[in-house]
């Protein structure tokens, strides 16, 4: 039974962080023995994304959604290299990926608002126990969601985190978010290191693209990263297009139409349950992620029987290519 499995059966017992303070005890000590989830406030647990331009409203641009799209699958990544090693998101399941989506808010003179991460902590609390002594749970979690949040900030060059953002906290706040950053690079058996990276790669990754996505933008603020009118120019003066970087599509799909007739490969409509659109596939073993004979039974399977799958698409100009298929184990 996993760890999570188990916390279900015992009674809730959740442990809610409303301070810096809070969230610095967390981080240096784990949380009681008899917690079985944990809660971070929006204040110190929101990546806060803010396009500064005229006339702007809170709609989001579909160049915008497709940055939420990728934060998301960023997140996704941060997850699985939790629970499973692996920076592959195709490693959670059905019901992981369920637990950790994130939820987003937008605001009027603002393209987009605050993603909201709180319920990702959550998740990956009751996920990690067992797997992480309490104290590496609470200095991961404490350290990744300030880096998110736009408080600390991973030196990739030195291996240690820093302190980003003073202001807006008070003196005893400040103080508590250094003790963080001083356990953090003093206790050298914990290993949090790699997810820090990750978060941080998260939130640089992430300011690019809504720079590079942004038209008449004046000022941009993702976390703790600010780019003024001259650096977003900068940076979308030395950037490649959008076109050179490969898209993939991931979903729940049915198998709507199959063609078998072209040799050891299968070509396919499928039909996606999320969104109802169909995109026009083909499945070629040696391009999928893992035994492309697996791949093709599963694909075969479900036409027939009209039953859901689990589907990573390359998106490209002229072919879509299936590169992992797995079943669906939970509808949702």
């Amino acid at each position: 039974m996993e760890p999570a499995d188990q916390l279900s059966f015992l009674p809730s017992k959740q442990l809610v962080i409303n301070t810096f303070e809070e969230l610095a005890k967390f981080s240096l000590t784990g949380a009681d023995s008899d917690v079985t989830s944990v809660r971070i406030c929006p204040e110190i647990s929101t990546i806060e994304i803010e396009i500064e331009a005229k006339g702007l409203d809170a709609a989001i641009p579909g160049d915008q959604l497709r940055t939420l799209w990728e934060l998301q699958q960023d997140l996704y990544k941060l997850a699985a290299l939790a629970l499973h090693r692996s920076a592959d998101p195709r490693l959670l399941s059905s019901e992981e990926r369920r637990l950790f989506e994130v939820r987003v808010s937008s605001r009027k003179g603002s393209w987009i608002g605050d993603v909201f991460t709180s319920d990702f902590w959550g998740s990956l609390f009751q996920n990690l126990v067992g797997k992480m002594s309490g104290v590496e749970i609470g200095m991961t979690i404490g350290v990744c969601a300030l880096i998110l949040a736009g408080y600390l900030g991973y030196n990739s060059r030195n291996k240690r985190i820093e302190v980003v953002k003073k202001e807006e906290t008070n003196q005893k706040s400040f103080e508590a978010i250094v003790q963080i950053v001083e356990s953090f690079n003093n206790k050298k058996e914990i290993e949090p290191g790699e997810l820090a990276a990750q978060a941080q790669n998260i939130i640089d990754t992430t300011a690019e693209k809504v720079v590079k996505r942004s038209y008449n933008a004046e000022r941009i603020t993702v976390a703790g990263k600010v780019f003024d009118e001259e650096q977003i120019q900068k940076l979308k003066a030395r950037s490649k297009p959008e076109t050179n970087e490969p898209e993939t599509l991931e979903g729940v799909f049915i198998v709507s139409e199959l063609d078998k007739n072209l040799p050891d490969q299968y070509s396919m409509r499928l039909k996606d349950l999320a969104t109802s659109l169909s995109y026009n596939a083909r499945l070629i073993p040696e391009a999928v992620d893992g035994e492309g004979t697996t791949a093709m039974e599963l694909v075969n399977d479900a036409f027939y029987k009209e039953t859901p799958i689990q589907v990573e698409l390359s998106l490209g100009k002229k072919r879509n290519l299936v590169v992992s298929v797995s079943e669906v184990t939970e509808q949702e």
